[in-house]
């Protein structure tokens, strides 16, 4: 994740969106303490495969790198990492000048929601970024989109949706790909997911797994038609499946979103694009995106009451 050190009388590491504003005003990206520093001072933007700032206001007290690419804009200078930005009473410096990722600023707190608190707030899945309660509201018209302001629990969130493409060599296996297999073995001990191409296979197991029980068996089953739950019925569906029977409803796109992360870190590219989440009348249901073709359900839970 791309990152900037702002100091302001403090000192603080926060990450840039592709698209930064950094000043005094309330609805810039990152707000600075120092009267001196002008409502828009600066902007840092992304454009692949470097990060450039420009200077918005104050560019006579304002010093940093000075080199320009050809081609580059009037005003636009190329700023890598440790490189920094000096302007009055603050100064901003490169950390980490990698491509920016996806991040939720906290409005109260003014501070960037921490990577291990993210997959509790939001979920990517096929068709974007959702809120995690995503299907139990009705003042949603689709997924997020950069910047958007939204409420989800307490927190109220501004989001930045800057996830760089995912790149795909050096991964066996892809989910995007026709050749690409899903093997779903619903077992109340350990279940399993096996995600197969050709003579490459990741296997994941254990409570994550847990959430794809009842959309791999809808849509295996084709019931309800196509394979897609509203929330109540995917909620119902992972408790009879092992689920904790004390858990809200909320946890199944919390779920969603760890057994997504679990598949990325394993290897498995394109993992976000395991659900899809679409409108059906005044609900909200998600199913497996994946072609039934490509799914291998076999339910030992069933078979075992035989």
């Amino acid at each position: 994740m791309a990152l900037i050190e702002v100091e302001d009388g403090a000192t603080r590491q926060v990450p840039l969106a592709a698209s930064t504003l950094i000043g005094r005003q309330a609805n810039c990206t990152w707000v600075l303490n120092q009267p001196a520093i002008p409502l828009y001072w600066l902007e840092i933007r992304w454009t692949s495969p470097r990060w450039q700032y420009r200077v918005l206001a104050n560019e006579a007290l304002t010093r940093g790198p000075t080199r320009r690419l050809p081609g580059a804009a009037d005003g636009w200078f190329t700023i890598t990492a440790g490189n920094s930005i000096h302007g009055p009473g603050a100064t901003v410096r490169m950390v980490d000048d990698r491509p920016p990722a996806t991040f939720a600023v906290d409005l109260r707190t003014g501070s960037a929601v921490p990577a291990s608190q993210l997959e509790d707030v939001l979920e990517e899945n096929a068709n974007g970024w959702w809120p995690t309660d995503a299907e139990v509201r009705d003042d949603l018209e689709g997924p997020l989109t950069e910047g958007q302001i939204v409420v989800v629990g307490a927190q109220l969130l501004r989001v930045h949706l800057a996830a760089a493409p995912e790149g795909t060599v050096g991964h066996r296996v892809d989910l995007q790909r026709p050749t690409c297999m899903l093997d779903v073995t619903a077992d109340e001990t350990e279940p399993l997911i096996t995600v197969l191409e050709r003579d490459a296979e990741i296997a994941c197991s254990g409570p994550v797994s847990r959430i794809l029980l009842p959309y791999a068996e809808a849509l295996a089953a084709d019931v309800p038609t196509g394979g897609w739950l509203d929330i109540d019925a995917a909620h119902a569906g992972w408790i009879a499946r092992g689920g904790p029977a004390s858990s809200g409803r909320l946890r199944i796109s919390q779920e969603r979103s760890r057994l997504c992360a679990r598949l990325r870190s394993l290897g498995v590219a394109n993992a976000n694009g395991l659900f899809e989440t679409r409108r059906d009348g005044s609900r909200w249901v998600t199913r497996l995106a994946v072609a039934r073709s490509r799914l291998q359900w076999t339910d030992l839970d069933a078979a075992a009451t035989l």
